[in-house]
């Protein structure tokens, strides 16, 4: 992992949003490809209840960064078992834990090294409890199918798989483009029906190969109203760019783009 040059994050009105994108995007690199991990276990996924504190957080950030490489682990069973959802743990604990480590590497408060390791334990932490790959849905059982991607250019991956991870879970064939694999998107859509299609983007150097792109998939798409999503925090700080790259909506977060893809696409099965 090569250190982000920090003259890149030098604009005041930037620096932050491009470096939380830096570091998060180190996260779970390729993790679609390489989960081998197994299902999560019932006892674990299927209680509810249980939310997560200020103090959950603080304790998670504290193991992670720690001498022990289960702890994080540990805590994180823990909290399962007493009801926090797997959703949870992905959106409300490694996120703003990541937040954080990149917050205090900006300011000088830790170092790379230090925020590598950290980030590193995440990884292998979500390996261990993602469904991305425990989950396998027939294209025929699915609730649809979603070809999410990233544009050719872009490194910064976590927004492209926490939103692949609940698409899985509300039970859609999920297809990966860019960067796990090298897919031209214009020719995916064209050869194969997709129900929906999601590109994550996460600065504002990417927004007219963006929009060249949606032109592209709209224009040879074999679905003639494939709906196009984009997400990611570019436009949930300027939503007007949602139009102006051509898409139809982008969600707030991960756990709400199923949502809108089904609604979008008509498709009344998905939650």
């Amino acid at each position: 992992m090569s250190t982000p040059d920090r003259t890149e994050l030098a604009a005041p009105d930037s620096s932050m949003r491009r470096l939380m994108e830096t570091v998060q995007g180190e996260l779970i690199p390729r993790m679609y490809l390489s989960h081998r991990a197994g299902p999560v276990p019932p006892s674990l996924g299927l209680a509810v209840g249980r939310r997560l504190s200020d103090d959950d957080r603080a304790e998670f950030l504290r193991r992670v960064r720690g001498a022990s490489e289960t702890s994080a682990v540990e805590q994180v069973r823990s909290l399962m078992a007493a009801g926090v959802s797997l959703e949870a743990v992905f959106l409300d604990l490694l996120a703003p834990a990541a937040r954080t480590l990149g917050h205090e590497w900006e300011t000088d408060a830790c170092d790379f090294v230090e925020v590598t390791v950290s980030l590193g334990r995440m990884q292998r932490l979500l390996r261990s409890f993602s469904t991305l790959s425990s989950v396998d849905i027939p294209v025929g059982d699915s609730v649809g199918r979603v070809l999410l991607s990233s544009v050719s250019s872009e490194q910064h991956t976590l927004g492209l798989y926490m939103v692949a991870e609940f698409f899985v879970r509300a039970g859609w064939a999920v297809t990966l483009g860019a960067p796990i694999q090298p897919v031209d998107l214009a020719k995916a859509v064209a050869e194969d029906w997709y129900d929906v299609a999601g590109l994550s983007v996460s600065c504002t150097s990417r927004v007219a190969q963006v929009k060249q792109a949606i032109a592209d998939m709209r224009r040879r798409s074999k679905n003639p109203r494939m709906p196009i999503l984009v997400g990611g925090c570019l436009f949930t700080a300027d939503p007007s760019l949602v139009a102006e790259v051509g898409a139809d909506g982008s969600a707030p977060d991960a756990a709400g783009a199923p949502a809108l893809a089904a609604r979008l696409a008509g498709i009344e099965r998905a939650e």
